[in-house]
């Protein structure tokens, strides 16, 4: 199982060099591979500030996971609770 962070996702969707091969092919082989909702907000906030240049609608980001055997995870209510008690 792995969840991807913004960025291992970002430069494995666009091929980027800095994903060293070895965690490409991780991703590609891997059974079950993840990835927050909250990571599309994040990606979503830095393009509309100008901190990151993509080439394709958010949404169309989100639905290209499905192809790529990714699953996007939700943020529930209990999630936001749990918020509450961070430090």
């Amino acid at each position: 199982m792995m969840l991807l962070d913004t960025h291992t996702y970002l430069w494995f969707v666009s091929g980027n060099s800095q994903l060293p091969q070895w965690v490409s092919e991780k991703i590609q082989t891997s059974e079950n591979v993840f990835v927050s909702i909250a990571s599309f907000w994040e990606i979503a906030i830095k393009n509309a500030k100008g901190l990151l240049d993509i080439p394709v609608p958010v949404s169309k980001l989100m639905e290209d996971c499905a192809s790529l055997n990714i699953t996007v995870l939700p943020i529930n209510g209990m999630h936001l609770d749990k918020l509450r008690n961070l430090p």
